[in-house]
């Protein structure tokens, strides 16, 4: 059972000696927190999820799956979060599809694969739901709460939020809920304010790059890279990613022509407009890499989710 389990299973990531940018994360959390913060101010990355590793590597070592545990315990957050959300929209469903919702979040290849890496990207799904879920139920401080400590994760938080300004942009709302949201976002980024200075430097600065420029196939295929966490390897896979890039499109169309509810108007935006800017900037400035849009994956299995209902 034990060789079944971390030899054929998804535990076998707990159990892998650390890749490069692992072991980047790990020997970045071993200094001081006033180091961590100098540090990471020359990378692209915030401090805190470095900040957490840090603290976490103190009272339970540096072993590969003392380390991982971290993004792990991060994924299961994430599915209790989900279960919550699907919970509130679907106030009337039985509490097997709810348990169904967490199962595909849970199982997805794209959010379980990252569950296991000792980055910040399980994290990054984590907070950017949190905050969804927040700005869906109009729980304006732990909005405030979570969208901050998201953008102190990863820069690419900001999409998430800006895919909430679009939305309440073009959603009819009152005008105490339009200065509730615009209040809580106003002091999400007030406390973000140390770190706007580092980053604006940190792009000002960054010349040539090692991520790769965008083409007609990354198009094509994005969604479905985003929902299986495809990058490309085997090479034979991009046309089925763009089969499953498709579907997608087309369960999001035909939702929005039956069911035009403030969840589906909010889930599209969730899951469309990053995509959309990031591309769009990377015309320009190639930003892209999969990982960084982790947070679109969980509006995917939502959206099927929500076709399946």
């Amino acid at each position: 059972m034990f060789n079944l389990l971390f030899n054929h299973s998804p535990l076998l990531y707990l159990t892998q000696s650390l890749w490069r940018d692992e072991a980047y994360s790990v020997l970045l959390s071993q200094h001081s927190l006033i180091e961590i913060i100098k540090l990471t101010a020359r990378d692209f990355n915030p401090p805190l999820y470095y900040l957490i590793l840090h603290f976490w590597m103190n009272l339970f070592g540096s072993s590969e799956i003392a380390i991982r545990l971290l993004s792990f315990i991060f994924h299961l957050l994430l599915v209790y979060v989900s279960y919550k959300f699907i919970k509130k929209v679907f106030k009337s469903s039985s509490s097997n599809f709810q348990l169904l919702t967490s199962s595909f979040v849970f199982l997805n290849p794209m959010l379980l694969y990252y569950g296991f890496e000792a980055r910040m990207y399980s994290l990054l799904a984590l907070l950017a739901t949190a905050s969804m879920y927040c700005f869906h139920t109009k729980k304006w401080r732990s909005y405030i709460f979570f969208s901050a400590l998201g953008l102190y994760t990863q820069p690419f938080m900001v999409f998430v939020i800006l895919s909430q300004i679009v939305y309440w942009l073009i959603s009819k709302k009152s005008k105490d809920d339009a200065r509730s949201f615009f209040v809580s976002l106003f002091f999400s980024f007030l406390l973000f304010t140390p770190w706007i200075p580092t980053l604006i430097s940190q792009f000002r600065h960054s010349s040539s790059s090692w991520i790769w420029p965008i083409n007609w196939t990354t198009v094509t295929s994005i969604l479905g890279n985003l929902f299986i966490g495809y990058e490309g390897t085997p090479g034979n896979l991009w046309g089925p990613m763009s089969i499953v890039s498709l579907t997608i499109i087309l369960l999001a169309f035909r939702l929005l022509r039956q069911n035009n509810s403030r969840f589906i108007r909010l889930l599209l935006c969730w899951l469309f407009l990053p995509i959309i800017l990031v591309l769009t900037i990377s015309i320009f400035k190639p930003i892209y890499v999969n990982r960084y849009l982790i947070f679109v994956s969980v509006a995917e299995v939502f959206l099927i989710i929500t076709a399946i209902s």
